[in-house]
Order: C-alpha cells, then structure tokens, then sequence
C-alpha cells in the first residue's frame, strides 16, 4: 500500500511540475502581439515562442522553390515539418521545465495560409500531424477573432509594408475565416478551443484571455 501510494505522490508531482502549452491563433491583424504581450506579462513563469517558417537553411530553400513552383502540397509539407521539429525541438523542453510556454499561432496558420489556395490539401496535411508521433497537443486554443474593417484599421497603423500573405487574407477575409473554423475542427481542438472576439480595449481582451487561462 505505500508503495502504491508513493506511485501516486511521484505521478501527481511529475504532472505539476509538467508545463502549460497556451496557443494564441488568429489572422494578421487581429491583436496577437499586443494580446500576448500583456498576458504574458501577468503570467508568472511564463516564455513566449513564436514558431519559424522553415527551421534550417535547406528547408527554406525547398519551402521557396515549393512556393515558386505553386507546388501547393510540397510547400506546405515543408511549413508544417518545420514547425512540428521546432515544437520538438523549442518547445518541449520548455514544458519540462514547468514553463508555461505561449505561442504565437501554432499549425493552424500554416494549414489556413498554407492551403489557401487549394483548401482540400488541409485534411492530409491535418492527418499528417496526427500521425507525427511526437506532436504535443496544447493545453488552451485561443482564437483572437476581429472583423474586417479591425484588421484593415490595424495593419495601417503598423509602419512597415504590408507582404503578400497579408494582403491576401484581407482581400479573402471571409474564406480564411471559415478556413480557420475548419482547422480547429481537423486538428481536434474542439474541446480545448476558446474564441473571443477582439474589441478597441485591448487591456480588456487580456484581462478576459487571463481569467480564461486562470480558470482551466
């Protein structure tokens, strides 16, 4: 019997000591920065990781040649490894450490942007990290949400030029939406996911994703 209860007392203190994977997901222009910014802040413990495109220079090469070619599949094959390697890699060994790790957009964006133009590639590409064997699966999906006119207000008050993809979205608001809706659905996020809806108040929308995080 103690050694049964000695088991327990090792697996509860392993699982506390484990970190928390906090996911902060939305289109360009929604508020993520500014929103992880001041969450971040608040959150004890806490490292903010933004995922890379392409973790090495040979994978960057072939995402380029991928994306001139408009070899859609390949392209996004070369996204959604770099970023699983770079969960492995980056991220992991932070929630070992009990950090509670926050990231800026996780594999959504890559299939939404990624598959954009050819939207029946998102559930192979889905299937393909289910099947990753060392994917970890967040604790929280947040989904920051703004309308149009918001992101459009948002991104011109930003000094530099807007880039392709970014233009992109806004002219096809309504078509990466409903690409992302679709995405939180092939990755199994239902049960985790937590939508709010960006207001003018960000103080106000950090406070809300706080007690969100603060009451799981």
């Amino acid at each position: 019997m103690n050694r049964f209860i000695f088991f327990l007392y090792l697996t509860r203190e392993t699982q506390m000591s484990y970190g928390r994977l906090i996911v902060i997901e939305g289109l360009d222009g929604v508020g993520k920065s500014t929103l992880i910014r001041n969450v971040s802040s608040e959150l004890e413990n806490s490292v903010v990781v933004t995922l890379p495109r392409c973790n090495d220079q040979i994978a960057k090469d072939l995402g380029q040649a991928a994306y001139a070619e408009r070899d859609n599949c390949l392209y996004g094959l070369m996204l959604m490894t770099s970023k699983l390697i770079a969960i492995k890699k980056d991220i992991i060994p932070l929630l070992e450490k009990g950090k509670t790790v926050i990231v800026d957009r996780w594999l959504n964006s890559t299939l939404v942007y990624g598959c954009i133009r050819q939207p029946d590639l998102m559930l192979p590409m889905a299937e393909f990290v289910s099947n990753y064997p060392e994917y970890e699966h967040p604790e929280m999906v947040i989904h920051l949400n703004a309308s149009k006119d918001q992101r459009v207000n948002r991104l011109a008050s930003r000094d530099t030029t807007l880039d392709p993809d970014e233009l992109h979205s806004i002219a096809n608001h309504d078509q990466y939406s409903e690409l992302y809706d679709g995405s939180f659905i092939l990755l199994g996020q239902e049960s985790i996911l937590k939508t709010v809806t960006a207001t003018d108040n960000p103080k106000h929308d950090s406070r809300l994703v706080l007690n969100l995080i603060g009451d799981k």
